[in-house]
């Protein structure tokens, strides 16, 4: 995976309508690109995001259950939804069209700073806690303040897709590079 991170430039930023697509192509699309936290007291922070899950819903019974567990389903495309999993914050961000379940959920990233890489997170719990992002970001747009997607996404040849075993019947694939 690279590890060398290009500070986007906030004419880069990407707007609620990116995400008004299937969230398959959302999660591709999202790869490399990467999640400024600008920060008033202290340096920002960027991730760029190195693996992506894509949900899309069915009128299924597992769905319905998927559904209590992760509202954020229904949310309108740019909409970030903090799920909680282990007792972690989760990023979810709505995509396709409001009151249809469909969303994306950051899992890994790269943590950088102006001076380079600080760590690889692995695990969506991670990536909130780096950011320092919790339940006061639920229902904001993903352009929310200091906190913005931006840059260029990742050359689709280089997108992979992990099989996971015991995944719910409306996850798409995690999706990820190298």
């Amino acid at each position: 995976m690279e590890t060398e991170l290009k500070i986007p430039r906030k004419s880069t930023q990407i707007y609620r309508d990116f995400f008004q697509r299937d969230a398959v192509k959302v999660a591709k699309d999202l790869l490399g690109r990467v999640m400024v936290q600008e920060r008033k007291d202290k340096p920002s922070l960027y991730v760029q995001l190195t693996e992506i899950a894509a949900y899309e819903g069915t009128n299924s019974r597992e769905l319905k259950e998927a559904i209590k567990k992760n509202p954020n389903l229904f949310y309108a495309p740019g909409i970030i939804g903090i799920s909680t999993a282990h007792g972690k914050y989760l990023i979810d961000i709505g995509t396709r069209e409001i009151c249809v379940p469909s969303c994306v959920t950051l899992i890994a990233g790269n943590l950088f700073n102006r001076e380079g890489l600080i760590k690889k997170l692995e695990g969506p719990g991670n990536i909130s806690r780096a950011l320092e992002i919790d339940s006061d970001y639920d229902s904001s747009p993903i352009n929310f303040g200091q906190l913005w997607i931006g840059g260029e996404p990742i050359d689709e040849s280089k997108i992979k897709q992990r099989n996971k075993s015991d995944i719910p019947i409306n996850c798409k694939g995690y999706f990820y590079f190298i």
